[in-house]
């Protein structure tokens, strides 16, 4: 399922399909049948029902979080939609933390396009210097972040490593050591 959605997902990113297309053609291949677009439609209604129900934080995500909320303004960049991200961070009950949440499906750009960081920051009234992006894609969240002109942070949970090039910290509990001076 995760290798079918990340090559649907680079053809919506291409713009090559739409949102909702791409979600039919991820279900299309992984059933390996024609379905029909309303069948295909059904079968991602139940498919999301289980994916929801899933949703949880990171323990180390709201310490993190209330460690930075004191001099550090927060948003959110997602490859998503406005109305998925934010009903994900309403149902995990960190909405109210974010001042802005911008989505590529709204944008029209999705990351690693600069175009998809730098909208990030004007949502924030930043310039891309003052701003730390945190993803948990190499690739696709810290180098395109750099690219972009931001502070590129690989959350790498797993510990692939592997790439010397790019900030990287296995857990949110090490972001304040990156962000916030050591005080003497």
């Amino acid at each position: 399922w995760r290798a079918i959605t990340d090559v649907h997902w680079a053809r919506f990113a291409a713009g090559e399909t739409d949102f909702q297309g791409q979600r039919r053609d991820r279900v299309r291949e992984f059933l390996s049948q024609a379905l029909d677009d309303e069948e295909a439609d059904a079968w991602f209604a139940r498919h999301v029902t289980h994916y929801e129900a899933a949703w949880s934080l990171f323990p180390d995500a709201l310490p993190a979080l209330d460690v930075l909320a004191n001099g550090f303004r927060h948003g959110v960049l997602s490859n998503s939609s406005i109305h998925n991200q934010d009903r994900k961070l309403r149902t995990l009950g960190v909405r109210d933390r974010f001042e802005a949440v911008v989505c590529a499906v709204e944008l029209g750009v999705s990351k690693p396009e600069a175009g998809a960081f730098h909208a990030a920051c004007e949502a924030l009234a930043l310039e891309p210097g003052e701003v730390a992006y945190v993803g948990d894609e190499p690739d696709i969240d810290a180098a395109g972040a750099v690219a972009a002109g931001l502070m590129g942070i690989w959350l790498d949970r797993g510990g692939r490593g592997g790439r010397p090039e790019l900030v990287r910290i296995g857990g949110l509990d090490q972001l304040p050591g990156l962000l916030v001076p050591a005080r003497p």
